[in-house]
């Protein structure tokens, strides 16, 4: 099967094609440049660099949310739209979730954040699932930062960008990936979309929109003046 996932959840937004569960190719788009102008043409050279046309593509993975607004509508507009072209299935999948595939064979559960903004956390707990590769315990949830530190226990993973500007107040016994583990990518959302399609999940394609989880700082305030 071959399959391509998208990541525009966040700056650092990348591609990467697989042919089953086999990576084939993973490309980073440079964080400097405007997502909208460059992922086409990435999407582009990636396909020419593979040797594939649109139209082999079955399956197209995309990071649903929480993330970058724009990031997420741009990502989400391409699946669509290539996926309506093409006929190929379509996957969306939690950006936290394809944070803690990041994470090493040995860890086995992990807390997994990203900033909300107002000093607050998107976070969501995982489990290593066989099949799945991870499983959400609970409900992803919008917690404040502070009451996050407090609540963390020792000998918890922990990762996610959420944490950059609050590693100074981790408490001792906290385990935090490396850095370069913390971020979204396209080849650890393949691998979950590769993993979720084995057991059935389906997604209808007109359904599929990007879960910001929250509303944007301009929404709210327009609705608080239509209020007052």
């Amino acid at each position: 099967m071959k399959l391509l996932a998208i990541d525009t959840s966040t700056r650092n937004a990348s591609l990467a094609v697989f042919d089953g569960p086999e990576l084939l190719k993973f490309a980073e788009i440079d964080p400097q440049l405007r997502t909208a102008a460059t992922l086409t043409p990435a999407l582009q050279e990636l396909f020419n660099t593979v040797g594939w046309k649109p139209k082999d593509v079955e399956l197209i993975a995309v990071s649903e949310g929480p993330g970058s607004f724009t990031g997420l509508r741009i990502g989400i507009t391409t699946v669509k739209t290539l996926a309506y072209v093409t006929k190929a299935d379509v996957l969306g999948i939690n950006s936290l979730r394809v944070i803690a595939n990041r994470a090493p064979e040995t860890v086995t559960q992990i807390s997994v954040t990203m900033d909300a903004q107002r000093r607050q956390l998107f976070v969501a707990k995982f489990q290593r699932d066989p099949k799945t590769l991870w499983q959400l315990q609970g409900e992803l949830q919008i917690v404040d930062a502070v009451d996050w530190i407090e609540n963390l226990s020792e000998k918890t993973t922990v990762s996610g960008p959420g944490i950059t500007p609050l590693i100074d107040r981790l408490p001792r016994g906290v385990e935090l990936l490396p850095e370069e583990l913390r971020e979204p990518n396209a080849i650890a959302l393949g691998e979950l979309a590769y993993a979720d399609y084995q057991t059935g999940r389906r997604e209808d394609l007109l359904k599929l929109l990007p879960k910001y989880y929250r509303k944007s700082a301009a929404e709210e305030k327009l609705e608080a003046k239509n209020k007052s």
